[in-house]
């Protein structure tokens, strides 16, 4: 595999600046409409922080809690019912 076009580098030509923040704007739009309570509570508390002075260092736990929040909520969207019943 060359480096152009593989995981490590792929070519970029005109316009991809474009492609990508029109991709990134869907994914926010996305993760903004799939948001659960929890992640919105999590949200407003790193709003609140900020607001108040924090600094992102002093938030990363908070960070990392929503993160693996979202992660889970959209694992849990996406999971296929298992066949069967109950015994």
């Amino acid at each position: 595999m060359s480096f152009h076009g593989s995981q490590y580098g792929a070519a970029h030509g005109p316009g991809d600046a474009d492609d990508i923040e029109a991709a990134s704007e869907r994914v926010a739009d996305e993760m903004m409409a799939n948001r659960s309570p929890r992640q919105q509570e999590l949200a407003d508390r790193i709003f609140r922080e900020l607001a108040d002075g924090a600094e992102v260092d002093d938030i990363k736990d908070l960070i990392g809690e929503l993160s693996r929040t979202a992660t889970e909520d959209a694992r849990r969207r996406t999971e296929v019912p298992r066949a069967g019943g109950f015994t």
